[in-house]
């Protein structure tokens, strides 16, 4: 344990060092990016609305592929390479800890002037940042927590390391892969359609979902902007239908575990039934296996000493050179643009404060509201069946196509102000994730537990004082976490509101980062990112992952996950 959190910590330390490097490498390249500029004209048919939908699709597939191809790549070099994980670990724990909105201004900031179509690989690589850093990292503890029978059986077959890894590493961890790399999907329809409602002023013939929906909004068209809401919606449900449930029914095949498991999703059984599918299944299926067959890697000897993972004198090393780096770059930027207004930084942690403020008053109401909500919705199973699939449904559904409504309720009715617009906005997605997680503790609680309570007739605030505050603290405190990552990254759209060419805002960092969009000042947005990509950090650290570690030690009902 101890080992561990040293490992974290330089995790983390090296991370911060790389960071600001990179920031600073930023800053120095591309100072300024050019302002958008809507288009003038609104003429759109049913043909470009189609048209619309299809290029979103082909952006979040094309963002998938990345986002997987990515995260194979960088889990097998962090779970076999010991100078590879020194160097990517730290930057995939800052990865996921920066809010992938604000990945998506910095990356807006820095590839500006590179290309004309340079906002759109900016789009379709933030989109793919949630996937890669959550599948890399779950390939990486699936590969760490090998049971220790398939290791001596892969040992006794003789296996190499990459016969290990493509036959017995990579299928035990198959279903995890699948099942964390699908919960970035909420995420990344969020920032696909953020970063669309930038393309017309940074590709002015770009086209998409959120590009449509961002010219409703500068001409207040409120019947353009539902219609891109309801085809969003289609979206969504193709996207779960023929891609999600069906990857990760198949995905559960690959369970070690005796679990029942449900019926296949209609696609896939009509993919296992159809038979030009089947075949083309079946090939997939031999080229797969094929490259298990290759003897590349050397066999381990036995009785082989297991070596540690962690590279201490690697890790000092590289910090040392990322640092020196760090400081020749701050040198370079003072030198060739003058040294950082403090103003400017002044500004945006006195915008942090406000935002802190917002989502601290966000997650106050939506534990107080969520929580008995989940526990209503968990006590009976026909409601949960009716309410669960609302409910994941407007979690994935990106909810920023429809923000600029909210500014022309706050345009027509003078009693409903810009705040409270903000906090109803960050309130209804954070209490979402919230119930998922208060339904999902109430389902794992032990069923001894609740027929006992049932027995003594425990009701009230015994009840609650008694078995459910002590056994769903745990997953209140994770839905808390991922409420307030969800509502730091929801600011950006949520603090800066278009509405028929003007801007409704609230001050907020969100708002300093998307007035440096509109602006076109790269060096605002990065200074933005940055200050709330260390907030994130600080909090993660310092309150949620201690929360829950102290929630695990003192109130843990249920037995430990492996």
């Amino acid at each position: 344990m101890a080992s561990s959190a040293s490992a974290r910590r330089s995790d983390w330390l090296f991370g911060a060092i790389l960071f600001i490097a990179l920031l600073w490498l930023a800053t120095g390249w591309h100072r300024d990016m050019p302002p958008p500029v809507a288009r003038q004209t609104i003429g759109i048919d049913l043909r470009e609305c189609l048209l619309s939908a299809l290029a979103t699709m082909g952006r979040m597939l094309t963002a998938l592929a990345i986002g997987f191809s990515a995260s194979i790549s960088y889990g097998i070099v962090m779970a076999k390479s010991r100078l590879g994980r020194a160097i990517l670990s730290p930057l995939m724990r800052i990865l996921a800890m920066t809010p992938p909105l604000a990945l998506m201004a910095v990356l807006l900031a820095i590839t500006s002037d590179i290309a004309p179509n340079s906002a759109n690989v900016a789009v379709i690589a933030a989109t793919a940042a949630p996937f890669a850093w959550r599948a890399s990292f779950a390939l990486v503890e699936a590969c760490g927590r090998l049971p220790s029978t398939f290791d001596a059986a892969a040992r006794s077959l003789g296996l190499t390391t990459w016969q290990r890894l493509w036959r017995v590493e990579i299928p035990f961890a198959v279903p995890q892969l699948f099942s964390d790399f699908f919960l970035a999907l909420p995420a990344a329809w969020i920032v696909l359609i953020a970063g669309e409602m930038f393309l017309p002023g940074a590709s002015p013939h770009s086209t998409g979902i959120g590009v449509i929906a961002g010219l409703a909004a500068h001409h207040g068209h409120i019947g353009l902007l539902l219609t891109m809401a309801l085809l969003m919606a289609l979206c969504v449900v193709v996207t779960d239908q023929f891609f999600r449930q069906p990857t990760l029914a198949w995905s559960m095949r690959y369970r070690h575990t005796g679990k029942a498991t449900t019926g296949d999703p209609w696609m896939l059984a009509l993919w296992r039934r159809y038979r030009p599918l089947r075949i083309v299944s079946q090939h997939i299926k031999r080229a797969i296996v094929s490259f298990g067959t290759f003897r590349w890697g050397t066999r381990p000897r036995r009785n082989e000493p297991h070596r540690h993972s962690t590279m201490p004198a690697a890790k000092i090393a590289l910090s040392a050179i990322a640092l020196g780096g760090a400081l020749g770059l701050l040198r370079n930027v003072i030198t060739h643009h003058g040294a950082p207004d403090l103003r400017d930084m002044a500004l945006a942690t006195e915008n942090e404060v406000f935002t802190l403020l917002r989502i601290v008053l966000v997650l106050s109401f939506a534990s107080l509201i969520a929580v008995p909500t989940g526990i209503w919705i968990a006590m009976k199973p026909r409601r949960e069946h009716l309410f669960v699939p609302l409910v994941r449904f407007f979690r994935i559904f990106p909810a920023n196509i429809l923000y600029p409504l909210a500014g022309w309720l706050v345009l027509s009715f003078a009693p409903l102000q810009a705040e409270f617009r903000a906090l109803m906005l960050l309130f209804i997605g954070g209490a979402a994730r919230l119930i998922l997680h208060v339904i999902k503790g109430m389902t794992s609680l032990p069923v001894d537990l609740l027929r006992a309570a049932r027995n003594l007739n425990l009701r009230g605030t015994l009840l609650w004082r008694r078995l459910l505050i002590p056994g769903l603290a745990g997953d209140i405190a994770a839905g808390c976490a991922v409420a307030s990552f969800w509502c730091w990254n929801a600011a950006i759209v949520v603090e800066l509101i278009p509405w028929r060419g003007t801007s409704l805002r609230v001050p907020g960092l969100g708002t300093f980062i998307g007035q440096g969009i509109q602006r076109g000042d790269g060096t605002q947005v990065i200074l933005g990112a940055a200050v709330m990509t260390i907030t994130v950090a600080a909090a993660r650290h310092l309150l949620w992952e201690p929360l829950r570690a102290q929630i695990t030690k003192r109130l843990n009902l249920t037995n430990p996950s492996p």
